[in-house]
C-alpha cells in the first residue's frame, strides 16, 4: 500500500468513525474551523475532513467555493521547502482580519501540518500572498505538538553561515522541547542538519545551515 493511499484509508476510517451527525462533537467557538482541507503543492492528494459540528443546526458546507465568505485560506511553508495550501471551513461568514503586526503569530496548528489536529489560533493576516513560514515547534506537557507561523515579511532571511534553527530542551526531560528557527533560508536552500565533531573535547554536536537544497543533508 502507498503511502497516499494509506492516508485515505486512514481518513476515511475517521470520517465513518464521526460520521454520525450526533456523535460528532459541537464546535466549541465560532473562531473554531468545523471542516479542514489541506492540498501539497504538486501532488494531487487533498486531505479533507470535518472536525466538529455546527450549532444551532447549521450545517458545515463542503462547497468551499460557493461559501467563500465562511472560508480561511493560508499558504504554508513546513518542512524543508514543502508549500501546502490549508483551508479551513467556518459555521458563519468569517469577518475580515487584522493585520499581522511584526513578529506576531499568524497561526498555529496542534499535530501534523498536514493533517492537524486543531487549530489553537488564527490571530491576523499578512499583508502580502507569501507563505507563512516556520517560527517555531514545541512538545507541550501533554506531548502534543505545536507548530506557530508568522508572515514571511517578518522573518529575515539567513546570511551565510546563520544557524537556521535551534533547538531548547526543558531541564529534566528528553521530551519537552521547542525548536526556534531564527531566520528563513534563501531561495534555492533548505534548513538542514550538518553535523560536527569537536577533537578536543569529542563530543558530538549537529547544527543546522541553510544548504543549497541539491547537497542537503537529511535531517
Amino acid at each position: 500500500m502507498t503511502s497516499a493511499s494509506f492516508v485515505a484509508v486512514v481518513l476515511a476510517v475517521s470520517l465513518c468513525q464521526t460520521s454520525a451527525f450526533s456523535s460528532m462533537p459541537r464546535c466549541p467557538v465560532a473562531s473554531t474551523p468545523c471542516r479542514i482541507k489541506t492540498e501539497r503543492e504538486g501532488f494531487s492528494d487533498i486531505i479533507s475532513g470535518q472536525w466538529c459540528s455546527c450549532p444551532d443546526s447549521k450545517s458545515c458546507s463542503n462547497d468551499w467555493r460557493t461559501n467563500q465568505d465562511r472560508v480561511v485560506v493560508r499558504e504554508l511553508v513546513i518542512d524543508g521547502n514543502i508549500n501546502i495550501t490549508f483551508s479551513m471551513m467556518f459555521c458563519d461568514a468569517v469577518q475580515s482580519q487584522t493585520q499581522c503586526s511584526s513578529g506576531q503569530v499568524a497561526l498555529q496548528l496542534v499535530g501534523d501540518p498536514e493533517q492537524p489536529i486543531k487549530v489553537d489560533h488564527i490571530n491576523c493576516a499578512c499583508a502580502d500572498t507569501l507563505p507563512l513560514v516556520r517560527h517555531e515547534k514545541s512538545v507541550g506537557a501533554e506531548l502534543r505538538l505545536y507548530h506557530s507561523y508568522v508572515c514571511a515579511n517578518h522573518k529575515r532571511i539567513c546570511n551565510i553561515g546563520w544557524t537556521c534553527q535551534t533547538t531548547d530542551t526543558v531541564t529534566g526531560t528528553a521530551f519537552l522541547h521547542t525548536t526556534g528557527y531564527p531566520c528563513r533560508c534563501p531561495t534555492g536552500t533548505a534548513c538542514q542538519s550538518y553535523p560536527s565533531y569537536n577533537t578536543l573535547t569529542e563530543e558530538s554536536t549537529v547544527k543546522y545551515f541553510c544548504i543549497p537544497e541539491w547537497r542537503g543533508r537529511s535531517g
